[in-house]
This record gives structure tokens, C-alpha cells and sequence, in this order.
């Protein structure tokens, strides 16, 4: 979908029959060779987008969806006209070390308002500190237990629960924090949520909070740690690559609207229904706008970061006209990105992953498109923002 001049289109006439001219070329273009999820690819599909797999039409791509470590290349490479999933300076709250360097800053400075996660120890840089954690003899001190996680780990691969300082890396990135002994449990399992938040606009800010997402659960009862079940994966991480092979994982029997839901993982609808009636509409609501509040202050912590990477890549783009065809599917297209979506695991640390269109006015930094503007407004799930600056 190629960028004209405001100005330009308006000095030709008729509109419409330009329009018109252009209608063929006017299909969305979908970079799909970087994107790693099907149901990504298939989506767009289903919107009547092209999915371009052939390297010859690369460049000629509106949107570049990118599951790959090439993510920058992208972003010196992209034109006003296009679209990419991701905001730079993103990994800064994807990559665990980062996440903790920045919160723990935050902390120093708002105590109060950034006292929502665990006490966290970045190594090896924090190692010192760290170490006076245990005694002499390399036991924690009041039997505290810490959970050690690689920095770049997914899948719960390399993360561990220990007491003694020995089993700590010495020499590699990991995030050490304070183990939350007492979490609160789902029929005696412990569970984290998977939060989505889409954000759409970096200057300004603007974030959306999805009103599903997913409730993970682990396959064993849960019970305090003990030096019998500390190395009992799926009784303390929730990771679903984890607990799935477990004899006790329970596929999802029931759709994500049934109130009814059971298994070892359900949806996020669900829990709050289940708060709701468990707890009471007061605590319901107080529970989901601290899940909005904890999704903002996140994102908040690298505000600065974000912007100062934004207008590195896209600068230039700044007071370019603009103007595109509405065709089916299509959408209002800008410079900078199609949105960042990041997705917050309670309990389990919180990473990044692709971004969905929105549909509204456009931003400075990227738009949202017009088709899933109408899948939302369909939807009986809701986005809403959580915060705009």
C-alpha cells in the first residue's frame, strides 16, 4: 500500500476513480517469512491479506511480522509506508535481566508504587549483594528459598528453586528473587495469568488491555518447599512446556465462554468470574485495575528508553504526509510499528511478543488497522485503554 502525498492526492480528480485505479494493488502485503506462529499467518489470511513468501515482493511488504533475532535490520530498514510488529527498546522488559534492572531502579525511586513484584537480584553484577543473602556456610538466611532464572530461558527450561548459595551461577545472566512461599491457589494448584497488552503508540502512550487471556496452572498439589519437593517442577512453575508432560496435565474440556471451566489450563474470563463470585465484585474490580496498573508501571519503567530508541529509527518519519485506500482488510498505515504486544505472566516473569492491530486515530508511532477495529467491536471481549499519556 504505497504512501501519496496528501496534497498530491488532492490536486488529482476525481478522487474516487483513482481510488478505483488503485484498487488492485490495494491488498495488504504480509511479510510472512519471519513469522514463526501459524495461527499468525492464518489470521491474516482469513482478513483477505496476501501472505508474501517470495523474497523478490520483500520490499514491497506493508506489514513485517518478525518472530526472529533480526528484529533491528528491520527497523533500519523499514519506510514510512510500512508496519513491523515490535517497538525498539522493547527488550528491555523482554530479556528477564533487563526487566529487573529496570523495575529495581524504578523501586529505589517509588518504593510504594513499584513494591508489586518479588524482591530481585540481577547476576552477576548483583552478586555481592546477593551473597549476603546466605551465611557463612552458604545457607540462606531464614530459610528463605530464591528462584533462579536464566536470562534468556523460555519454556521454564533452567529455572530452579534452591537454599544454599552454592547452586547460584557464578559467571552467568541469570535473575535471582525471593520466592513467594504462600501464592494463592486454584483447587490447591499453583497458577499464574497470561495478561495481554497491546501497545500501540509510544509518543504518545498509549496501551491497550485485553479482557482474556489465560490462566496457567501446575500439574501437582502445591505444598510449601520442602527439601523432599524443592525440585519438583511441576509442583512450583506453571510453565505450560513443563507441566504438559506431566501424567496429570488435564487438556481444556470446556470453551472459553463455559463458566464451568476445568483443567490445566483456562481462560482468564474465567478466573475473574470465579473471583468475582468467590470474592465479590469489589475485590473483582480492584484485582483488574491492579492488573492494568502493574501492565502501565512496566511499561513505564522504560519510557525514556523507549522514546529515545523510537526516535533514533523513525525520526525522520516525523511531518511525512500521509494517505492510503480503504480496502477490505486494510488499514490506516504510518511510520514506526504495528504495536508492540507485551504479555505479563504473574508469577512467572513477563516477556514480549507480537503485536495486534488496533483501530483509532493514528499515532506518531504506528496505527492500527481498521479491520480489527471491526473484530473488536465484534468481540465479547473488550480492549480498553489502560492508559494514555
Amino acid at each position: 500500500m504505497a504512501l501519496v502525498p496528501v496534497q498530491q492526492a488532492a490536486n488529482k480528480a476525481p478522487a474516487a476513480k483513482q481510488l478505483k485505479k488503485r484498487k488492485p494493488n490495494s491488498k495488504v502485503w504480509f511479510w510472512a517469512v519471519d513469522c514463526r506462529y501459524s495461527v499468525i499467518v492464518d489470521a491474516v489470511r482469513g482478513l483477505g491479506w496476501r501472505a508474501v513468501e517470495d523474497e523478490k515482493n520483500e520490499s514491497k511488504s506493508n506489514i513485517y511480522w518478525i518472530d526472529v533475532a533480526a528484529i533491528h535490520e528491520r527497523f533500519r530498514s523499514i519506510q514510512p509506508w510500512q508496519m513491523i510488529n515490535h517497538f525498539p527498546g522493547m527488550p528491555n522488559i523482554a530479556r528477564k535481566n533487563r526487566m529487573g534492572q529496570n523495575l529495581n531502579r524504578m523501586l529505589k525511586m517509588f518504593p510504594r508504587e513499584y513494591s508489586f513484584y518479588p524482591r530481585t537480584w540481577v547476576l552477576p553484577g548483583e552478586l555481592s549483594d546477593f551473597r549476603a543473602q546466605f551465611d557463612e556456610k552458604g545457607n540462606s538466611i531464614g530459610n528463605k528459598i530464591y528462584i533462579i532464572k536464566p536470562d534468556t530461558g523460555c519454556q521454564g527450561r533452567g529455572i530452579f528453586l534452591t537454599r544454599t548459595f552454592d547452586q547460584v551461577p557464578q559467571h552467568e545472566n541469570v535473575v535471582a528473587q525471593l520466592y513467594i512461599k504462600k501464592p494463592l491457589l486454584l483447587d490447591g494448584f499453583k497458577f499464574d495469568l497470561r495478561i495481554y497488552c497491546l501497545v500501540s503508540s509510544v509518543k504518545p502512550l498509549r496501551m491497550y488491555l485485553f479482557h482474556d487471556g489465560l490462566v496457567r496452572m501446575c500439574t501437582e498439589a502445591y505444598v510449601k518447599p520442602t527439601k523432599q519437593n524443592i525440585s519438583n517442577v511441576c509442583m512450583h512453575l506453571t510453565n505450560y512446556a513443563v507441566n504438559k508432560h506431566n501424567s496429570n496435565f488435564q487438556q481444556p474440556t470446556a470453551k472459553a465462554s463455559s463458566e464451568n471451566e476445568n483443567g490445566s489450563k483456562r481462560s482468564l474470563h474465567w478466573f475473574m468470574t470465579w473471583v468475582r463470585e468467590n470474592k465479590g465484585d469489589v475485590k473483582a474490580d480492584w484485582l483488574w485495575n491492579r492488573i492494568g496498573i502493574l501492565c502501565v508501571r512496566t511499561v513505564l519503567s522504560i519510557m525514556p528508553t523507549l522514546s529515545r530508541e523510537y526516535d533514533q529509527h523513525f525520526r525522520s518519519f516525523n511531518g511525512i504526509p500521509w494517505s492510503f485506500p480503504q480496502s477490505s482488510g486494510a488499514g490506516a498505515y504510518g511510520s514506526g510499528g504495528l504495536g508492540a504486544g507485551a504479555t505479563a505472566g504473574a508469577g512467572s516473569g513477563s516477556g514480549a511478543s507480537g503485536g495486534r492491530a488496533g483501530g483509532e486515530d493514528r499515532p506518531r508511532s504506528g496505527s492500527r488497522g481498521k479491520a480489527a477495529g471491526e473484530a473488536r467491536s465484534q468481540s465479547r471481549w473488550v480492549v480498553r485503554p489502560c492508559f494514555e499519556s
